[in-house]
């Protein structure tokens, strides 16, 4: 190695160092392969992006627009969101690295199913951070034992991509969303509920907690774990609330009503 490459290397972080480098000297495939592990795509732009391509070099002597904010509009239109939530990148391993720098510090854990994108464990790596990579056990359904109280139970984050690269596995939307637990809806199943209650709307929305086995089935009734969807057990809270309410209310009319019939009878 140059010398001068050497004493530059010298200066790179302990954590920059352990990552591997890429091997050299690997055979260049010829115009006829596609590599779809770097998502290239083997069918032509289509001609509306083409011409949108050309027009954008016609004034390339012009500084990029500030934050994408064009193309986070329009994707936000198409996909019904927020403008502000919508991140543009440079490609789609930049925005991963600008989360982890974002959130994680040293010591924090995050956890990605496996196999998976490789360079996330190289991000990971740049930060401090603990990979934690948890093997697939469904073609179609994520380990939700090992995720919500295995060995991610405290990873600051999980990475999911759907369908997941590279084995292209497919992962039905509420089934995810089982995988997001509300604080909220936490604090509601395990301290506001009793079991008689867990049990009613287990039974009442059965199709969200699909059990292993029985001791899944008693950890769930007594209060240990929710496997359900979050956003629906609070609904059904907020639809109690409003019921009863309601209810009360109208109690609160009759008591009234019932007062002032009283009053009037005795005045009489």
């Amino acid at each position: 190695m140059d010398a001068k490459l050497k004493t530059m290397l010298s200066s790179l972080s302990p954590a920059a160092r352990e990552l591997d480098a890429l091997p050299s000297g690997r055979p260049t495939p010829d115009n006829t392969c596609v590599k779809l592990n770097t998502n290239e795509n083997p069918f032509p732009l289509p001609a509306i992006v083409m011409r949108s391509a050309i027009a954008a070099l016609e004034v390339q002597y012009r500084y990029p627009e500030d934050d994408n904010i064009s193309l986070r509009q329009a994707a936000a239109a198409a996909y019904g969101i927020a403008t502000d939530r919508v991140m543009a990148g440079n490609g789609s391993s930049e925005l991963p690295s600008l989360i982890y720098r974002a959130f994680l510090a040293p010591g924090d854990g995050i956890a990605m199913m496996s196999p998976g994108f490789s360079f996330n464990r190289k991000l990971a790596m740049l930060q401090g951070a603990r990979f934690i990579e948890i093997p697939w056990s469904e073609p179609d359904c994520l380990p939700m034992d090992e995720l919500l109280f295995g060995p991610a139970k405290h990873a600051k984050f999980i990475l999911l991509a759907n369908p997941n690269n590279p084995t292209g596995t497919f992962v039905p939307l509420a089934e995810i969303e089982r995988l997001v637990i509300d604080d909220e809806a936490w604090e509601l199943w395990a301290q506001c509920l009793s079991p008689t209650e867990r049990l009613a709307y287990i039974r009442k929305h059965r199709s969200q907690f699909p059990f292993a086995d029985y001791d899944e089935v008693i950890a769930v009734v007594r209060g240990r774990r929710f496997t359900g969807c979050s956003s629906e057990l609070l609904q059904w809270r907020h639809r109690i609330r409003a019921r009863t309410w309601q209810s009360a209310l109208l109690f609160s009319v009759a008591v009234w009503l019932g007062a002032i019939w009283l009053a009037v009878r005795f005045i009489r």
